[in-house]
């Protein structure tokens, strides 16, 4: 199910086809003003109108929350390397210590700890920080091994970094979230307004002006035949290792079509990616992140449904 698809779009073009088509409607109306007095639509009319459509054109677009999702992303990631670089120090330095086979190597856990989702990984290298710090106090304990309580500390400061940036990533998709639900409504609004503004100049013209009755097909006669015949869907799957099939957050999901910009996705923690409005003009989509291959499928979205692709990310052993 897509996280974002909680609200109904009432209208089957892109954001801003709708706006492009409610300007040029602007100009057909005021054109036509004076026939459009007689059913009560005058000049102020037209300026609350405008005023619609430039409250829609206000809101932050998608592309933009998505850009915001991942920079955050982007600082988790660093952090989250960062902090797993002084688990693997002191998984070194036990191992020389006690060896991989030993009780107290086992007592950190750090089997399959690479994997871990966010908050797990976070949660757990506190156990490793509270293990460390015992054995740091044993008589010919980690301190031979060069581990300091600074260190230590260091770690603790690192990882509260690492928590407040998945914190982060969860704000900046709750604003997407947020961002979806307000351009979606404001959409609505406009094209609610649009639509009867359309009916009423295809009402005003029917039989007696062909030209201009044809201007008030919902604005369709004036938009580019690629854009009238856009179809669209949603598309959402889940990432994961294909050895383990553990989820795997950070990965890029980049949907790639002819003459199509490409739209990029990210994989939540739970390795989840998603998105609405999709159009079916998109027919790859390829996966990547850092010690995997590139994962590409050839994809077809289907019109008014929802593709679910689940991507198995294979390492990259070399």
């Amino acid at each position: 199910m897509n996280p974002l698809n909680f609200d109904i779009r009432n209208y089957k073009c892109t954001d801003s086809t709708l706006m492009q088509r409610s300007d040029l409607l602007v100009l057909f109306i005021l054109r036509d003003i004076i026939a459009f007095n007689s059913r009560g639509v005058t000049t102020s009319t037209v300026n609350s109108f405008k005023g619609l459509v430039l409250n829609f054109s206000d809101v932050t677009t998608d592309i933009e929350f998505r850009g915001a999702i991942t920079e955050t992303v982007e600082e988790r990631n660093a952090k989250r390397a960062e902090v797993m670089k002084d688990n693997v120090m002191i998984r070194t330095m036990v191992i020389n210590k006690w060896g991989e086979k030993s009780g107290k190597y086992s007592l950190y856990g750090w089997e399959g700890m690479s994997e871990m989702a966010d908050h797990d990984f976070w949660y757990h290298t506190r156990r490793v920080v509270n293990q460390a710090t015992k054995h740091l106090a044993l008589t010919g304990g980690l301190a031979s091994e060069g581990l300091t309580s600074a260190m230590l500390t260091a770690l603790t400061d690192k990882n509260d970094e690492y928590c407040q940036t998945i914190d982060k990533v969860g704000f900046a998709m709750s604003e997407r979230a947020e961002g979806a639900h307000l351009r979606i409504e404001n959409g609505n609004i406009v094209f609610k307004e649009f639509t009867r503004l359309c009916n009423i100049g295809k009402e005003l013209f029917n039989g007696v002006d062909g030209a201009k009755y044809k201007d008030y097909l919902m604005g369709l006669s004036s938009v580019p035949a690629t854009q009238e015949g856009d179809e669209f869907g949603s598309v959402s799957g889940t990432a994961s290792h294909a050895d383990n099939n553990h989820a795997l957050d950070g990965v890029q999901v980049t949907l790639k079509g002819d003459d199509m910009p490409d739209l990029v996705l990210n994989t939540n923690a739970n390795g989840i990616y998603s998105e609405e409005h999709v159009s079916t003009a998109y027919t790859t989509l390829i996966a990547a992140k850092v010690g995997f291959l590139v994962y590409t499928a050839t994809i077809v979205i289907p019109p008014n449904g929802e593709l679910v692709h689940g991507i198995a990310m294979v390492p990259d052993n070399a």
